[in-house]
């Protein structure tokens, strides 16, 4: 938490930090989940009128913040920060494989369970997804190169499940849950969070609401971004109607205003 406040005001005597120091801080979390710019602006609320009862300050400069909304919910998209996290984690972590599965293929946690490698055709670069939720579900999904790669690591026979349990078995609920829970550990590491007798202890450092489905929440809102039209991102995301791929497609990100733009000046450029 305070990797976010000190930059700011580190190198500030505690009697000079003014309100526009503080409200860079909740500048610089803008869009980051709602329980993370929460715990912030409370943190700094508490620290300052601390310091305001012991005499430090006079009057405690994190009162009128202006508070910046948040991503919260589990149909939410990861932040920019959970992205850089998740993927720097991913590369050594055991569940690395199958957390990027999730973010770069959109899959849903169930459909990981029934993941193996002769579903993946390797020359094309895709992947057969079995699922089974919807009409749609079972579909083709393109399949990033780092992926294949780990996949032939892997070094197992076609039929092979790509994730099992301890009796060899694909992955049930419970399994799963276990699995996030360890990812969820090794980024509140990460992140600078501490450990105490093997336990997370607070502040913690990951938003509770980072949840699994945060990942294919974010593939779809990746294919927006990428321009990838509304009806294609339907197959991909294996939705049964487009109306569940337009509550997404909805929210439009800084990424697809300036897409748009850059199209709309391209085309009149040439309409001229």
């Amino acid at each position: 938490m305070f990797k976010f406040i000190l930059p700011e005001i580190g190198h500030i005597r505690l009697k000079d930090v003014k309100p526009v120091h503080l409200q860079r801080v909740m500048q610089n979390i803008k869009g980051m989940s709602q329980s993370r710019i929460d715990k912030i602006y409370q943190c700094l609320g508490q620290l300052f009128d601390a310091a305001e009862q012991n005499d430090l300050v006079q009057k405690s400069p994190a009162r009128g913040l202006n508070k910046p909304k948040g991503t919260s919910g589990s149909h939410r998209a990861i932040t920019d920060e959970e992205r850089r996290v998740i993927l720097k984690v991913a590369n050594t972590h055991k569940h690395g494989l199958w957390v990027k599965l999730m973010l770069f293929c959109g899959l849903r946690t169930g459909e990981t369970a029934r993941v193996k490698v002769c579903h993946f055709d390797f020359e094309k670069k895709l992947l057969f997804i079995d699922g089974t939720k919807t009409a749609n579900a079972q579909r083709m999904v393109p399949v990033p190169d780092e992926i294949l790669q780990e996949v032939k690591a892997l070094d197992k026979s076609p039929f092979d499940y790509l994730f099992t349990n301890e009796t060899g078995r694909p992955i049930q609920p419970h399994n799963r849950g276990r699995m996030w829970k360890s990812f969820k550990r090794a980024m509140h590491i990460e992140m600078g969070g501490q450990l105490f007798r093997d336990s997370i202890i607070p502040p913690y450092m990951v938003a509770e609401d980072l949840v699994p489905y945060c990942l294919r929440h974010t593939f779809c809102t990746d294919l927006q971004d990428a321009g990838v039209p509304i009806n294609v991102a339907r197959d991909l995301m294996g939705h049964s109607d487009i109306s569940l791929t337009s509550k997404i497609y909805t929210h439009t990100t800084d990424t697809a205003i300036e897409s748009a733009a850059n199209l709309l000046s391209a085309y009149r450029e040439v309409a001229r």
